[in-house]
């Protein structure tokens, strides 16, 4: 009689021990997407604020762009982080695109949260309201209506960068030079580049707030301090990245143009 009872419970027990296998399988496999998606973002956004110090020699006016161009070209420096810098964007596309609604029906949903959380913020602040909004869902959404804007105005940039870069399409030489670069800007591209800046302050700052409550930064400082240095960031990107915006578009003079002579 104790035959069958023990067959019983030995594939009970094996059953049992499938399940966690396949389970610890699947998270080890969702942690891979996680570290992904965050090292990409976190990597890009150390990239971003280079790029705008990049382009910022702008400010020493055009002999200062050209110079750095030719002194990162001709080390072959600039060439490799075009590549690398394309890699960790569609990769931290491909990895955040997992959790980002691609039914249309789940976009609506989407909307619809949104809609509803900002009707329930407006209440809350008028005291009407009896309960105040999720703060980091409404982060979440924002992050992921800038991730798709950004992922099409970051693809055409990229794109341009990359025949900047490798070709002598609009330019005299093979390289990045000032002049070809401030007159696409002035000719229309500064709107663009316009909107690109503030949704990547936007989408840098609530990515930032989000990896570190993600990762446990927020268990030794308070969500309050790390939500204010998001803030901070995403102001201090967006101010340095609209003057580097000026200069370029030819809105104000470089300021330290007389450094070099020019």
């Amino acid at each position: 009689m104790r035959q069958p009872l023990d067959v019983l419970d030995a594939e009970r027990v094996a059953a049992e021990a499938r399940a966690p296998a396949h389970g610890r399988a699947a998270a080890r496999r969702e942690l891979y997407w996680e570290i992904l998606s965050g090292g990409s973002g976190f990597l890009l956004t150390v990239f971003i604020w280079f790029h705008v110090f990049d382009v910022g020699s702008l400010l020493f006016g055009p002999e200062g762009f050209d110079r750095l161009a030719e002194f990162l070209e001709g080390l072959y420096i600039a060439q490799p982080i075009v590549i690398i810098v394309a890699l960790l964007f569609f990769a931290h596309a491909v990895a955040a695109a997992r959790k980002i609604p691609a039914r249309v029906r789940e976009r609506r949903r989407l909307n619809r949260l949104a809609r509803e959380m900002a009707g329930a913020g407006k209440q809350w602040v008028a005291g009407e309201g009896a309960e105040r909004p999720h703060e980091d869902s409404r982060l979440w959404v924002w992050q992921v209506r800038t991730g798709m804007l950004i992922l099409v105005l970051g693809s055409f940039h990229i794109g341009l960068m990359t025949l900047d870069t490798f070709t002598a399409l609009w330019g005299e030489r093979h390289g990045m030079e000032a002049a070809t670069t401030m007159e696409r800007v002035a000719a229309g591209l500064s709107w663009f580049y316009f909107l690109l800046l503030v949704l990547l302050a936007i989408h840098a700052s609530a990515g930032i707030y989000r990896l570190a409550v993600k990762w446990g930064v927020a268990s030794r400082s308070s969500r309050r301090g790390l939500k204010r240095f998001a803030r901070i960031f995403g102001a201090a990107f967006l101010a340095a990245g609209l003057f580097v915006l000026a200069v370029m578009a030819g809105w104000l003079p470089a300021p330290f143009a007389f450094l070099l002579g020019s």
